[in-house]
């Protein structure tokens, strides 16, 4: 089995006691571009086993004396034990036995030495670097502590050579780099540094070792020499104006404004712009920097996304510290919004775990469900009273929702459901708990009609969003409510009790109701006695959003313009109708039955002699009246608005009225008015619009979805109209079309509905 490339027993041979180490292997890769003979040994197989194969290097399955020949060069790491066979016949046997620090060190030697050094980051930022070299066409050498586009490691014909200086063992001190940085510096390894002083002693020991230049993160420590980055104002080079837009991020660093890394989280940030910083002090031009971050691959085991199928997205991350866990899950969840958060945790190392057993209490608060495993072993042997329940019993004082699943049977007691976000972490062999789940899918309910003047238009709204639910995650049912009260879902027209019994075996119910005994807070104030998960605003925001004065009023509260206008009851009509006529506005005046929409019950008066006719005409439809001062030459702007706590509020649609009121007919007739979902806006004024549109959600308490329209008058001024807590959902209906035009195709805005609607159940 020799290397197909060796013809000369008399070369060099280096053979890596664990070869298949990811640091290890790195090496191996080096020395295999260089043409040197290179075996190994390592337990089982993996895919890096086998691509040192695929290079030409004899790889064997276990450790023997057996493999130790005089004359070899030994490699080994702080995992070997000294009674390991192989370490042990090679002593015997008089080798030359080089530790993997002092490997290394000999391997940089001509060349211009890179080191990426840090408790957190080291592997990410070199991996950036790296990246940004090989876009540059630098040809670097490196050896990673991940892959990279599946490689850790290379021998270029660059002169710049990139890796990590690892702290667990006090081996970054081998090593006086030509320039270096260093992420932070945070407790870990205690096992080695027995105390936090001697750990950052080793540190600034290690600074003061780098000849060129030195870049550091000032948000954790302070060094005697180098430069500081970070988001503290301290820091000589302050990150700004940090955005995270799903899996991507943005920021600003001293003058270069809007660096784009195709990563998450405010931790990548930090990464992301020590090397670009880094890259800058080695002479790369900036358009080539960012160009490498902007199309940044990732790392294997780093946030790395291992499937999206069946709707459950799976993440696969190498997190084992506190720190890590809590700053890569916040970075998930601000990429995945309310979809849920699903976590598999394996502690690494008994020593680890006891040292930050408290820290992992807050760890996992950025997560809907944390599961955690047995304790990996790694080299080390069981603390007694230590185990898995050790940290779940931490996780559970600030968590309610941790479980303890036994490694054997993960994940397969792990139940998962379309939407979920399913996410490995661990240093350990966790990364192996993945397959092609098939998720039980919802039941759910679509309520369609309602007892409101609004019934068929519900109808129509309720059968496109039934139509919408993907076959593949839901079982989907149809409820129909009757203009008489009465319900009826498939054969079942009553009793009324055995219709609620199969709502009640339904898991996520959608409200397309319209209007009031529908709209207006009751049906979804029994679904919440029913305890069911329900789509769209709560009873509270319906019944805001349908009385159109109480919702002028909040929005007032929050700055939010409104037409003038007045309100009475139908007795303060009955009693005191020469004080109701005389309401001192101007006309065109809009006479509105106070809990309807926007058309029925909704008349244009343009004089007094209209006047009473129209006040009468709405309280046929309610017993509350509101009349408002018309805009004239008015626009009609609708906000599609979506969110429960984060609310996305993007560019508004048009109902293209030309400044003429819409009447029912105009809206639902068979010539419906047209409209646009490119509407003509300059930039301050779509500004200013959208600020309002997400006051006035947050004022009336909504969550789910909303609609929120606006007058826009000629001068460029926005004033609320209404808003509208289940926006008309049909084909034509601005709502979908504006979301369709944002990348949310009908079935994916109902998926985000519901997402919604579970995230608020789980609140």
């Amino acid at each position: 089995m020799q290397a197909p490339f060796l013809t000369s027993n008399k070369r060099k041979r280096y053979h890596f006691i664990g070869i298949g180490g990811i640091g290890m292997s790195a090496l191996a890769h080096i020395l295999l571009d260089k043409q040197m003979w290179v075996q190994g040994s390592d337990k089982g197989s993996s895919p890096i086993l086998s691509e040192l194969e695929k290079k030409g290097a004899l790889i064997y399955k276990e450790h023997s004396a057996s493999h130790i020949s005089r004359g070899d060069t030994v490699v080994y790491s702080s995992a070997i034990n000294p009674d390991n066979p192989e370490f042990q016949a090679a002593e015997a046997l008089g080798c030359k036995m080089l530790h993997r620090s002092e490997l290394l060190s000999e391997l940089i030697a001509d060349h211009k030495s890179v080191a990426i050094a840090g408790t957190h980051g080291k592997t990410t930022t070199s991996s950036m670097l790296t990246a940004i070299l090989l876009q540059a066409k630098m040809d670097p050498s490196f050896a990673l502590g991940g892959l990279l586009n599946n490689r850790n490691g290379q021998k270029g014909k660059g002169g710049h050579f990139l890796f990590e200086a690892d702290e667990s063992d006090g081996s970054l001190l081998n090593y006086s780099p030509d320039v270096a940085i260093i992420t932070n510096v945070e407790p870990e390894h205690m096992d080695h540094y027995k105390t936090e002083v001697a750990l950052r002693e080793s540190y600034a020991t290690f600074a003061s070792q780098v000849k060129e230049f030195l870049l550091y993160c000032g948000d954790h420590m302070k060094m005697q020499k180098g430069e500081s980055y970070g988001f503290s104002s301290k820091c000589k080079h302050v990150i700004k104006n940090f955005e995270q837009n799903e899996w991507n991020l943005s920021f600003d660093i001293g003058r270069f404004k809007k660096i784009t890394v195709a990563a998450i989280g405010r931790h990548n940030a930090l990464n992301a712009a020590a090397a670009f910083l880094m890259a800058l002090h080695l002479g790369i031009p900036e358009e080539s920097i960012r160009s490498a971050l902007k199309g940044f691959s990732g790392v294997k085991r780093r946030c790395e996304k291992r499937g999206d199928a069946h709707g459950i997205l799976q993440i696969d991350d190498y997190a084992h510290h506190p720190t890590e866990i809590h700053t890569t899950l916040r970075g998930i969840k601000e990429a995945i919004g309310e979809r849920r958060l699903v976590v598999l945790f394996q502690p690494h190392r008994y020593s680890r775990t006891q040292d930050h057993l408290v820290e992992f209490g807050r760890a996992f608060e950025w997560a809907d469900e944390v599961y955690i495993t047995d304790i990996f072993l790694a080299r080390e042997k069981p603390i007694p009273g230590l185990s898995a329940q050790s940290v779940i019993d931490e996780v559970k004082k600030h968590h309610q929702h941790c479980h303890y699943i036994a490694r054997s049977d993960c994940p397969d007691k792990i139940e998962l459901r379309p939407h979920d976000v399913f996410v490995t972490m661990g240093a350990g062999d966790i990364y192996k708990a993945h397959k092609e789940f098939l998720p039980k899918k919802w039941k759910a309910a679509v309520l369609a009609g309602g007892r409101s003047p609004e019934h068929e238009i519900s109808l129509r709204s309720a059968q496109f969003v039934f139509d919408s639910l993907n076959p593949a995650f839901y079982e989907k049912e149809l409820f129909t409510i009757h203009k008489d009260g009465s319900w009826s879902v498939g054969d079942i027209h009553g009793p009324l009790s055995a219709v609620i019994h199969k709502l009640e075996e339904c898991e996520i119910v959608l409200p397309i109701l319209h209007g009031p005994n529908a709209e207006d807070g009751t049906i979804q104030g029994f679904l919440k006695t029913l305890n069911k998960p329900f789509v769209g605003p709560d009873h509270l925001g319906c019944a805001i959003a349908m009385n159109k004065v109480l919702a002028k009023k909040l929005a007032q509260a929050e700055g939010v313009p409104t037409p003038p206008y007045t309100y009475f009851h139908k007795l303060d009509w009955m009693r005191e109708k020469e004080r109701c006529l005389n309401h001192g506005l101007s006309y065109p005046v809009y006479v509105k039955a106070a809990h309807l929409g926007s058309s029925i019950g909704t008349y244009c008066v343009k004089s007094a002699e209209e006047l009473e006719s129209a006040i009468e005409n709405a309280l046929r439809y309610d017993c509350e009246v509101m009349i408002e001062e018309g805009r004239v030459a008015c626009r009609e702007i609708e906000f599609a608005v979506l969110g429960n706590h984060d609310v996305q509020v993007p560019k508004p649609g048009e109902k293209l009225a030309l400044g003429e009121f819409v009447s029912y007919e105009m809206k639902y007739g068979t010539n419906p008015v047209p409209t646009s979902i490119d509407p003509t806006l300059t930039k301050e004024t779509l500004a200013r619009g959208q600020e309002f549109a997400k006051r006035t959600y947050r004022a009336l308490h909504m969550s789910g979805l909303s609609r929120v329209d606006f007058l826009l008058d000629p001068q460029n001024n926005w004033w609320f109209f209404e808003l509208n807590a289940i926006p008309g959902m049909q084909k034509l209906s601005l709502f979908p079309k504006i979301w369709n035009r944002e990348g949310l195709s009908p079935s994916r805005l109902v998926d985000q509905l519901v997402i919604l609607a579970l995230a608020r159940a789980r609140c």
